[in-house]
């Protein structure tokens, strides 16, 4: 629990779910526990069959949540699921899952700003927080406060918007 800064045993899980703006239909989904062994209520059993969905599901509880995604969007596109967009919370939005995803699909994405995450603009790579700093912003009001096209560390285009936010710092970034 990231709120009360404490651990409880049990699952979270992983969805990945498909939606048009009013209907929101489950597609896949992750049972995730902890790879420590102490936060897990019971370890895989060397007695149970691998070739099971209990075995696969166990295995699979003990991988981070972000290896998860590709085979999830990867399922849902071969069982015939169209989709246009990819919407992940910040959780997801390192460099390595993004490149990853945007092979099936278009990313949005909350970014966050962290030190050695950049983003190329003008030749220079910089990052969130230096990349605001640089652009002309949208005075008063706006809720887009600016908006740019940069590169990503593989070399693809993408547009980050920035809109305002009661928070701190008083932006957030989108992809």
């Amino acid at each position: 629990d990231h709120v009360q800064n404490k651990y409880i045993k049990g699952f979270r899980m992983l969805t990945l779910s498909w939606s048009d703006g009013n209907t929101c239909l489950g597609i896949d989904f992750e049972l995730l526990s902890s790879t420590k062994g102490r936060n897990r209520y019971q370890d895989i059993n060397s007695a149970i069959d691998k070739r099971t969905c209990g075995y696969s599901r166990r295995k699979g509880s003990l991988t981070k949540s972000t290896e998860l995604l590709e085979p999830m969007v990867t399922r849902a596109i071969k069982a015939g699921v169209r989709a246009k967009y990819l919407l992940m919370d910040s959780w997801f939005s390192m460099p390595s899952v993004i490149e990853r995803l945007r092979k099936h699909l278009h990313i949005i994405c909350m970014l966050k700003d962290q030190p050695k995450w950049l983003y190329e603009y003008k030749g220079s790579k910089l990052r969130l927080s230096e990349l605001y700093r640089k652009l002309k912003k949208r005075r008063g009001k706006a809720k887009v406060k600016a908006n740019v096209i940069v590169k990503l560390l593989n070399g693809e285009s993408a547009r980050i918007i920035f809109v305002s936010c009661d928070k701190k710092r008083g932006w957030l970034a989108i992809l």
